[in-house]
């Protein structure tokens, strides 16, 4: 731990003294959105309880934070453990939320320090929390290559791409962004776009008001579970915690412009929702939900995203980031961005050194399975 930084650990007593700490620190910070107060007030007021309050203290004044839940979990349906989670709660149901560029919020400059203090912290200090992992959940890859593991065992658990659009790199090289889109990418969107202009002007609407985006919301959430259910999956909304959670962002961050709620529209035709949020130049489009339909001429994702990444390109920001994730629209749409990287840091405990021969095993048995 860096000699210039100091590290306490409390539990949440009071989330208003919390927040205007964090807001406060924010203004001496380079934080992504998912580590601003609009991400992190909200999930606290829904996620509920008392999670512990890392604060990191260099010269007197504060340079860091951070929240940990601890909770008791079962690895492999057997191996008990307790695990302490870097700004989530460690439940499945409400970490469906999906924090990405997770890390602690610091002063600008002292991400990776600031992180290090806090895990070397607690790895040592006597009066930290008690675990046996701390699971670090969708850092970025940069952070996670810049983390000293104070000791514990490093193991990565998996680890997302990224796309991207960098729109000042676009508007620097004539901002003509379907013409860098492939040949197949841009005529299935040109053709599409065509089809959807015979029943009406094409348009993508944004939210002009707190109660016409959380309608829009809740049509995208509408469209959104029906596409999952028509898969056979239960979507993001099927435990009630993701609309609560959002809605309460979007009520917080709607009237400063740092969310925004668009609708795809066709005529009179909704064709799509999109939820995004705007900080600091950077846009990440954070969730959809999509009017599909039988002709697969049509195609309201395509059209929406690349309608969007126009949007931002007229509105001056830097960057629209698809954020993780696989899906094929994203790197059709984007190139790569920075990885995000799911890590557990693991005392050196006997119940491990199971678990890692268990998973051993099982990597040497399954060619055999697939034989």
């Amino acid at each position: 731990m860096s000699a210039s930084l100091t590290v306490t650990f409390n539990r949440l007593a009071d989330i208003a003294v919390l927040g205007a700490d964090w807001r406060s620190l924010e203004t001496r910070a380079q934080a992504t959105f998912f580590l601003t107060w609009d991400w992190i007030g909200p999930w606290l007021e829904t996620a509920g309880g008392a999670p512990i309050v890392a604060r990191v203290i260099r010269d007197g004044r504060l340079a860091g934070l951070a929240l940990f839940h601890v909770v008791r979990v079962r690895r492999h349906g057997f191996l008990p453990l307790r695990l302490a989670v870097l700004n989530e709660t460690g439940e499945k149901q409400k970490d469906v939320a999906y924090m990405e560029y997770n890390g602690a919020l610091a002063e600008k400059g002292a991400e990776a320090a600031v992180l290090n203090a806090i895990v070397a912290a607690l790895a040592r200090v006597a009066d930290a929390p008690d675990f046996d992992a701390i699971r670090l959940g969708g850092l970025p890859q940069s952070l996670a290559q810049a983390l000293d593991p104070a000791g514990l065992r490093l193991r990565t658990v998996t680890s997302e791409p990224t796309a991207r659009v960098d729109l000042q790199a676009l508007r620097a090289g004539g901002g003509d962004y379907l013409a860098g889109l492939s040949s197949n990418a841009r005529q299935q969107i040109r053709r599409s776009l065509r089809l959807y202009e015979a029943r009406g002007p094409v348009r993508l609407e944004a939210a002009s008001s707190l109660d016409e985006a959380q309608s829009y919301f809740g049509e995208m959430q509408a469209l959104h579970q029906a596409t999952w259910a028509a898969r056979g999956e239960p979507g993001a909304f099927a435990a009630p915690f993701l609309e609560t959670f959002q809605r309460r962002v979007i009520d917080q961050a709607f009237a400063g412009g740092r969310v925004e709620l668009l609708r795809l529209a066709a005529g009179d035709d909704a064709l799509g929702y999109f939820y995004n949020f705007v900080h600091d130049g950077w846009v990440g489009a954070y969730m959809s939900g999509i009017a599909y339909e039988a002709d697969n001429k049509l195609k309201p994702g395509l059209t929406g995203y690349a309608l969007l990444v126009e949007r931002h390109l007229a509105l001056g920001h830097d960057v629209v980031d698809f954020l993780a994730g696989d899906d094929a629209y994203k790197t059709r749409l984007g190139r790569p961005g920075e990885a995000m990287v799911w890590l557990s840091l693991e005392k050196p405990l006997l119940r491990f050194a199971v678990a890692s021969g268990l998973r051993a095993i099982k990597r040497r048995l399954a060619p055999q399975a697939a034989l």
